[in-house]
């Protein structure tokens, strides 16, 4: 689960100077986790089938707002792939009937506002915040944006210069060519979650194509939107009822059902650049989504193998062995669709292969041995810690909220969670490592120099490797 680990990646990156510890809070009495308190909030539905969550919060005079909307990546066609982000970018870059894009940044900017839009494989999003006393003319901004785009020629012109920008640089980073390439080796180079954008695909996108895909894809059915800040909310409600309630209902068919399945065998690939001075040593499979029932204790299972400043992966690769300064393990579960279980390790050139080797091991033990009790109740309490931090302040709150409706998951969802992850036990543990964590399916991807990939090419095949 990517947002739960963030911050854990985020600290052992930046202080590398810490040595790690089997027991590092020995001694130590923690108080009993917090509770996560809801604060009151409405949901509305408007005749066009627009869903409307309102949340108050008058302790700062704020207004934010949010919309999730059912339209995402893999809507793309294959010879114009990049289409549904240049759509969004230039939706907000693009002007609306009555300002241009540069007059809506000058205006936002001259109140201190803002209004921003993105997209993923599965949904996209408007959302911006301003003072409570400005938030008017934002919101009628914002409800232009997604009802009367002009689609700018020079916008767009813009859009894909920049798009192309992108592409010529994407190969800069080696762990972004290894995030980017395990994706395409577990789910297929040419399947709609791993597909990339090129140049080519890009030089095919016109303003025709633009407009079309916003008329085919874009109408109040659907859209969620969440308000919260310091709000009238019958007055909040009349607004949004002014703004939108007009809006017509398309019946738009929606994002389409996409098929996902594993490969039985995995397959090894290299990717090489000349610069680097380190490989990345990167494995995967198929994995799970978040209803899966496995799910909380798959949360669990990462912390152990590789989530945490305590992992096993951290420990062993990183202290005991020091191969690798970069390493973890995790179940990036999705909620529509089976996510990947991601093992990858930054490793100097002369010891990929140790690095693999001790990746391997520790992927195995787990599959075949019980966790130890001290080991699972610290697992457990990282887990459940990092869970609060995701409903501690109201914005967090009603985007989670709008989150699981989004995606047709219970409100409770985040209960579940807790209370699923408090009743893992090590016989849990063992049995979900052994069904989810499958060694003759990993793909391996290894990022490293040409000369480095020759001599790899040679020593792997004499090792008894479970997807060779």
């Amino acid at each position: 689960m990517k947002i739960i680990f963030f911050s854990v990646f985020i600290l052992f990156f930046l202080t590398p100077g810490c040595a790690l510890e089997s027991e590092p809070f020995k001694g130590f009495d923690f108080p009993p986790l917090g509770e996560i308190k809801i604060p009151d909030y409405q949901r509305f539905e408007l005749d066009n089938g627009m869903v409307v969550y309102l949340m108050e919060d008058n302790r700062f005079p704020i207004v934010n707002f949010q919309a999730i909307l059912p339209v995402g990546t893999i809507q793309d066609s294959e010879d114009k792939l990049g289409l549904a982000e240049i759509t969004m970018e230039v939706l907000r870059s693009g002007g609306t009937k009555d300002l241009s894009g540069d007059k809506i940044d000058q205006k936002l900017e001259r109140i201190g506002a803002s209004i921003s839009t993105g997209i993923s494989r599965d949904a996209a999003s408007i959302s911006g915040y301003s003072l409570k006393g400005d938030f008017s003319q934002v919101f009628k901004i914002a409800r232009d944006i997604l009802r009367q785009p002009a689609f700018s020629k020079d916008k767009l012109h813009l859009s894909r210069i920049n798009k192309m920008a992108e592409i010529a640089r994407r190969d800069d980073r080696a762990c972004g060519i290894a995030n980017r390439e395990i994706k395409r080796l577990v789910y297929g180079k040419n399947h709609p979650y791993a597909r990339i954008i090129e140049a080519d695909t890009i030089a095919n996108i016109s303003r025709e194509d633009v407009v079309d895909f916003y008329q085919n894809h874009f109408g109040p059915d659907g859209i969620i939107l969440a308000v919260w800040g310091d709000f009238s909310r019958q007055k909040m409600f009349e607004n949004i009822k002014e703004y939108f309630g007009g809006w017509p209902r398309k019946n738009l068919p929606g994002l389409p059902g996409i098929e996902v399945s594993g490969k039985e065998k995995g397959v090894l690939e290299f990717y090489t650049k000349s610069d680097l001075t380190q490989s990345y040593v990167v494995l995967g499979h198929l994995g799970i989504t978040r209803d899966d029932p496995d799910y909380f204790t798959c949360l669990v299972l990462s912390q152990i193998l590789g989530s945490g400043w305590n992992s096993r992966f951290m420990r062993y690769l990183r202290q005991e062995e020091a191969l690798a300064y970069s390493v973890y393990a995790l179940h990036a579960a999705e909620y529509a669709y089976p996510g990947l279980f991601i093992a990858q390790a930054q490793t100097r050139l002369e010891r990929t292969q140790q690095a693999l080797s001790s990746m391997l091991r520790e992927i195995e033990r787990i599959r075949k041995e019980e966790v130890l009790d001290d080991e699972l109740k610290s697992a457990k309490e990282a887990v459940l810690n990092s869970s609060l931090f995701l409903f501690d302040t109201p914005d967090k709150i009603i985007s989670r909220l709008v989150r699981y409706e989004y995606y047709g998951y219970p409100k409770d969802y985040i209960d579940k969670l807790l209370e699923g992850v408090k009743a893992v036990t090590a016989e849990d543990l063992l049995e979900a490592a052994k069904r989810h964590l499958r060694p003759e399916e990993l793909s391996l991807l290894i990022v490293t120099t040409p000369e480095k990939e020759e001599e790899l090419k040679n020593s792997l095949k004499e090792e008894q490797l479970p997807f060779l």
